[in-house]
């Protein structure tokens, strides 16, 4: 995983799960989401409890580029939840959308962002913690997947 050098993150703001502060041990999902006229793809970086990493990748149905996004933290989500893992601090580049799950209350106008901001709650709900935050792209490990990237 990289160094934050000279960055400081926010803190994982809970967005849905049985428990109100999360256990110490959690799974880390950084996920992007890719849009060209010719296809929209989404990918996610996951490291479980035991240091397993998943690097996944999936086709999606999107109109645009920041629905890409929010698919792609659904994606994620439920790629670590498939996984067996309850404990999930989720990440993305994405501040619109990193807004939009952390405010749940905010109307969005987007008829994708509602219909995904439900989804990816709903999803969380059914876990014992899931956070979420905000990361700088260079950061983003799920999109060195969509770019071809090795590990880094």
């Amino acid at each position: 995983m990289r160094k934050a050098h000279g960055i400081l993150l926010m803190p994982f703001a809970r967005i849905g799960g049985r428990m109100i502060f999360p256990p110490p041990v959690t799974t880390r999902v950084q996920t992007d989401g890719s849009f060209t006229s010719a296809a929209a793809r989404v990918s996610a970086n996951i490291t479980t409890r035991d240091q397993t990493t998943y690097r996944l990748a999936a086709t999606a149905k999107a109109g645009d580029s920041t629905e890409t996004e929010w698919v792609s933290v659904y994606y994620g989500l439920q790629q670590a939840l498939q996984k067996d893992q309850d404990a999930i601090e989720l990440e993305n580049d994405n501040l619109s959308v990193i807004n939009g799950l952390i405010h749940q209350t905010t109307p969005l106008r987007a008829s994708y962002a509602r219909h995904y901001r439900t989804h990816i709650l709903r999803l969380a709900n059914e876990s014992a913690w899931t956070g979420i935050r905000w990361i700088p792209r260079h950061l983003n490990t799920a999109d060195d997947i969509l770019r071809g990237k090795g590990k880094s």
